[in-house]
């Protein structure tokens, strides 16, 4: 039976290998281009509200970056520049171990020459990840699961609340201080030694600090804080920056004591103190940090109010010397990113033979769509940010494009659903080569009624029944999925809402659906994304009665940051649909289509020699693990068990010599792992290659 357990789970993990790895992710597949140059990091698939830190995670002599955005994601841009100019490029090789919460800190906290890492939870409490690897290749496990005092009272940093540990007394080890929504400063001294924290009991008014009241605000409020301190005068006193719920700009509270004995004095509301000062809608958080070593320290700010319209991702000013900072941009990272809720459309728009991009945005007042042109090789696309609000079409909120030959005139009209219940009917009067949109009102359904498809509609027009007229799908806030199918003409519409054609149960809030041949045998898959990030995809046996079942609720093993809108199209010209999904956060993933042959794809394996040895087998608390596979291959070294769940993931990053070894401490496992048959399974990009252990209690 174990055997067969085995070779069953062998197969399962090679089939659903082979499936995912036609879609292969890119960031910078080919060009896209705006008013001011290249987009870099096109496809990072956006950021809303960024908390971020620079560190030298990998010990290079440079910055890179970390960024949690506001609705979970936390990503990785390794500087590949240098650092004199600095170059950020979205890495997927997050360092191992790391589990983001809420706000996230890294610092060395054991005086060992690498960054361990800090992370808030739920209550208010604080998690604890030491680096057990090295200041080159970090390797993260937690340590404490909740941070507490020497009187075993948990340490208390406010939920959106961002904390900084620093040496504020001088004593060579790190302290923690964190702002509360009251307006005053929680320290917890650090009362241990550089190699091992001990934290000291709560002070809660720290340097009886009072944010946000008297003559710094007309009004006294205060709320969630994002803190930083840094030595701005070069005087060897740490001041401190406050950005504030309420303050558009950032507090600048001076340091006038000495490195030992601080006495922070609130000097400023707004900073720096010029014609570039911080103005934001409010919660603002500040990075100080010499990004091109000059000697003087530069400053980064971005906006943790979370509002759609704002569109800002990381700000830069340039300090010119004697702190006199000049705004530089609002996009440091020049992603290309609508802000908030991307919906991309592909249409060839100008009949020219090659897929145009349409993106759908939110904004607090006038949600727009963008169009990108596609001016590159039918084979080899390169898009043009020709226009951020198309044809004026404005709503407030959300808008949700989908193009379709309503009229049988050989062109491509437009419908666009917004946030509140209508969908918007423009019907092209141009050419199919110079389209010319002009509003005919919301659409109506077969009774000349508004057809009202909920709060956040999101329309899609396929032919789901083969007959020549295009029909429409609906998705929307409540977790629906209609169909209103038409029963008029290819020229004359006619939409009738069935009720019995989808029968998906309510599979989540914000549903964006999109029906798709995914396994080419002519009949149409349902995908389906939901607000908690997932993409649902649903089999179907037929298209005039359907009968639709869910296969996999969590397609191509992603989470794309809340309420992912998928688009199937071929970009390439290659013959097979590539994928792009837009999502919350603004901005889109693009996924290549990959397809080979099986003799190119044997001839992939051929090339690539993995072998993997254990000892001792069977074992009963800890095993060795031996990889051999050539030198900077990058893979991944996961345990699963023998139902298919990943139990550990062991390493993630690049082979460093023919033979790479490892441990897996079932110890260490918080699952409560008994005895049976595990697979330790390397892979790659072209290969998979699997390995049974016993677990023996």
């Amino acid at each position: 039976m174990k055997n067969k357990f085995i070779i069953l789970f062998l197969f399962l993990t090679s089939v659903i290998f082979s499936q995912s790895s036609n879609y292969v992710r890119e960031i910078n597949p080919f060009e896209v281009s705006h008013k001011h140059g290249l987009f870099n990091n096109i496809f990072s698939g956006g950021l809303n509200n960024p908390e971020f830190q620079f560190v030298d995670i990998d010990a290079d002599d440079d910055y890179d970056l970390f960024i949690l955005s506001s609705e979970g994601s936390f990503v990785f841009f390794e500087n590949t520049g240098n650092k004199f100019n600095p170059v950020f490029t979205l890495s997927e090789k997050i360092p191992i171990g790391l589990a983001v919460y809420d706000w996230f800190f890294f610092v060395d906290i054991d005086n060992d020459s690498d960054y361990d890492f800090f992370t808030g939870q739920r209550g208010s409490k604080v998690k604890y990840f030491e680096n057990n690897g090295s200041k080159f290749s970090s390797n993260f496990e937690l340590k404490i699961d909740t941070v507490r005092n020497f009187l075993g009272q948990d340490l208390n940093v406010e939920s959106g609340s961002n904390p900084a540990f620093v040496d504020i007394d001088n004593d060579g080890d790190f302290d923690l201080i964190c702002g509360n929504t009251s307006g005053t400063a929680n320290f917890y001294k650090n009362i241990g030694s550089p190699e091992e924290f001990v934290f000291d009991s709560l002070d809660g008014e720290w340097q009886n600090l009072r944010v946000g009241f008297g003559k710094m605000q007309n009004q006294n409020r205060h709320g969630s804080s994002s803190i930083e301190f840094v030595d701005i005068e070069n005087n060897e006193t740490l001041d401190l920056f406050w950005g504030d719920l309420f303050n558009s700009s950032l507090y600048l509270i001076r340091n006038t004591g000495t490195p030992n004995e601080p006495q922070m004095i609130i000097e400023s509301s707004s900073y720096p103190i010029n014609s570039d000062s911080i103005s934001t809608e409010g919660f603002n958080m500040p990075r100080f940090i010499d990004i091109d070593h000059d000697g003087d320290l530069d400053l980064f700010s971005s906006v943790l109010w979370n509002d759609p319209s704002i569109k800002r991702s990381i700000s830069f000013r340039r300090n010119n010397g004697d702190n006199q900072f000049e705004f530089i941009t609002d996009n440091y990272l020049n992603l290309l990113d609508v802000g908030s809720r991307s919906i991309p459309e592909l249409i060839d728009i100008d009949n020219d033979g090659d897929l145009d991009l349409f993106i759908g945005s939110e904004d607090l007042f006038n949600g727009s769509i963008y169009f990108l042109e596609n001016t590159g090789a039918v084979t080899n696309p390169s898009f043009v940010l020709v226009d951020s609000n198309y044809f004026g079409i404005n709503s407030e909120l959300s808008l949700s494009p989908t193009f379709g030959d309503l009229d049988n005139d050989g062109d491509f009209d437009l419908l666009v659903g917004n946030t509140f219940n209508d969908i918007l009917y423009l019907e092209n009067t141009g050419t199919k080569v110079n389209p010319n949109f002009e509003n005919r009102g919301v659409l109506k359904n077969q009774n000349n009624q508004n057809i009202n498809g909920g709060v956040y509609i999101r329309p899609r027009l396929f032919d789901v029944d083969n007959d020549g007229d295009l029909d429409l799908i609906i998705g929307n806030f409540n977790g629906e999925v209609l169909l209103y199918r038409n029963i008029g003409s290819p020229a004359n519409y006619s939409f009738q809402l069935d009720e019995s054609y989808f029968d998906l149960g309510k599979p989540g809030n914000y549903t964006n659906p999109f029906l798709y041949d995914y396994d080419n045998d002519g009949i149409n898959e349902l995908f389906v994304g939901i607000d908690s990030g997932y993409i649902f995809l649903y089999e179907n046996d037929n298209n005039i009665t359907p009968n639709f079942v869910l296969i996999d609720n969590n397609f191509l093993n992603k989470n794309f940051g809340r309420e992912p809108n998928i688009m199937f199209g071929d970009l390439d010209n290659d013959g097979d649909d590539d994928l792009i999904i837009g999502n919350m956060k603004g901005g889109l993933y693009f996924y290549r289509n990959s397809i080979v042959s099986s003799v190119q794809r044997d001839q992939l394996k051929n090339q690539l020699n993995i072998s993997i040895k254990s000892y001792p087998n069977p074992f009963n608390s800890s095993i060795q693990i031996e990889v051999s596979i050539p030198n900077n291959i990058y893979f991944s070294l996961k345990i699963f068990n023998i139902l298919g769940e990943e139990v550990s993931l062991l390493y993630q990053g690049t082979s460093t010599g023919e033979t790479n070894k490892f441990v897996w401490n079932t110890n260490k496992s918080s699952l409560g792992l008994s005895s049976s048959v595990y697979i330790v399974s390397v892979q790659t990009e072209s290969k998979i290659e699997n390995h049974p252990v016993l677990f023996l209690k």
